[in-house]
């Protein structure tokens, strides 16, 4: 077996990804799809994905989100075929990755999987020793279809601009208190750069109120850095700015919707629910026992 490193993947090899996440899916009955760039990583000539493959066949695959400086934790998504399981792919794959990220000073790492994965797979924590991170799990919720809805006059949606983010950035700071001044400018300044990426900016009489980002796939639209400056919450506002969003999208082309939700995040969760969508899954952060 071989295991190729990349920055990016070419067309031949994104088609060949999305076919064994396809195959996993399907068997393990799970939703969730990896974000397939490296864009945002910060270190941006790291390798990012990394191939297992038998024969010229991909057998499996791994990706390093990496958006963080070294001294904070980088997320991990190792994809094996049903068929090769129990064949040390997926340790090799982490063997590989590992020894990348240390040579960048990372020593963190989160593994995610979903709930359906774990039942099925009662022995898997055990045989991996690792743990859930119960304060970290997910809800990825789903809508496949836009109602019909008419935002209020005094509000308005729109493209986010460069010469929003001097103004846009503080808001963003304030909702994501985790996220740093210089975090947030290369999000949103990627975000208008990338071609995959939409930024919506929410505003109440030409003053920004709010801002969302859209994840335009192939399959479905990813909501996510959903946000609502403070002084306008409790408003309404987020869930008529999804819904506007969301005819805006489906205006440009007919996918479903997903958007994730953190499980403590009770308020999000009811939002997201007024507004139609419903659960599909629920993702697990693992960690490494500790000793």
């Amino acid at each position: 077996m071989k295991i190729t490193e990349l920055t990016t993947l070419s067309k031949d090899q994104k088609h060949q990804v999305d076919d064994l996440i396809k195959q996993v899916k399907e068997f393990d009955q799970t939703y969730r799809e990896p974000y397939l760039s490296n864009q945002f990583n910060y270190f941006p000539e790291m390798p990012t994905f990394f191939l297992a493959l038998e024969n010229q066949n991909l057998v499996g695959f791994m990706m390093l989100y990496a958006d963080e400086e070294p001294d904070e934790s980088v997320d991990v998504n190792i994809y094996v075929l049903p068929d090769k399981r129990r064949q040390g792919i997926g340790t090799k794959l982490l063997e590989a990755g590992k020894k990348v990220l240390h040579e960048y000073g990372y020593h963190d790492f989160n593994f995610y999987t979903e709930k359906s994965f774990l039942e099925k797979n009662p022995d898997f924590l055990t045989n991996t020793k690792l743990e859930i991170k119960e304060e970290d799990s997910e809800f990825q919720m789903c809508k496949t279809t836009a109602d019909k809805f008419t935002i209020d006059s005094n509000l308005s949606v729109r493209i986010l601009q460069e010469s929003d983010l001097k103004t846009v950035i503080p808001m963003y700071c304030e909702a994501f208190d985790d996220v740093s001044i210089r975090e947030a400018e290369q999000y949103l300044s990627e975000g208008i750069k990338s071609s995959t990426t939409l930024n919506y900016l929410l505003e109440n009489e030409g003053v920004p109120a709010g801002l969302c980002s859209v994840d335009v796939g192939d399959k479905s639209y990813y909501l996510f850095g959903l946000l609502i400056s403070q002084k306008y919450r409790n408003q309404g506002l987020g869930s008529k700015f999804i819904k506007e969003v969301m005819q805006i999208l489906t205006a440009r082309k007919a996918l479903p919707f997903v958007i994730g939700v953190e499980q403590n995040n009770s308020a999000a969760y009811h939002v997201y629910q007024k507004v139609g969508f419903t659960t599909q899954t629920e993702i697990y952060n693992l960690k490494c026992k500790k000793r």
